[in-house]
């Protein structure tokens, strides 16, 4: 993979046995029973093209919002960077992440984003996104997190720790993880 043979505190084997990932803007790094669907990479396309999209028509009504609340004052202007954080931007969380390659990808490729938790079960799955989060100098945008994702939204309901947008990409039916969507969605 060219990665440097060195280990970290929170790897549980040295980066070069690794493999490397590459997809869109990301490049991640992964050990070989994380899971990872390559046939899923239109999804993933789609998924980022829609947020974007949600991130532009978003911050175009809060800055409408605050005019009008301000009384016909001067909108104040965000300027939306895809990579760099945006203090009034998106809250998404990537609830059942495996590589954590569609958060990478997010993190690149969406103007607008404040955070993104990519949270998976699974302590290797974590520990893959750890090192992809770092490999791609993303640790201001991307949270990993080794949670259930049901306890993870149904401790997210307060307001100040809603999300903006939910990803839900379950291998297998999502209905068990609706409700704890809706409770910890923004309003």
């Amino acid at each position: 993979t060219g990665c440097a043979p060195e280990f970290n505190s929170t790897m549980a084997e040295p980066v070069e046995k690794l493999k490397t990932i590459r997809e869109g803007s990301a490049e991640i790094l992964v050990a070989e029973h994380v899971f990872y669907n390559p046939v899923q990479e239109f999804n993933r396309d789609l998924s980022i093209c829609v947020l974007a999209t949600f991130s532009r028509v978003w911050q175009r009504e809060r800055a409408e919002a605050r005019r009008k609340k301000a009384k016909d004052g001067p909108a104040e202007v965000v300027e939306l960077v895809a990579g760099q954080r945006c203090e009034q931007g998106l809250r998404i969380l990537e609830a059942l992440s495996a590589t954590g390659l569609r958060s990478v990808r997010y993190a690149n490729e969406i103007p607008g984003v404040k955070e993104i938790v990519a949270n998976d079960l699974s302590k290797s799955a974590v520990e893959s996104i750890e090192n992809s989060v770092r490999h791609n100098k993303l640790e201001h945008l991307i949270t990993p997190s080794f949670n259930d994702a049901m306890t993870l939204m149904y401790t997210s309901t307060h307001p100040d720790k809603r999300f903006t947008a939910i990803d839900l990409d379950p291998y297998g039916h999502p209905t068990r993880f609706l409700d704890g969507a809706v409770q910890s969605i923004e309003d």
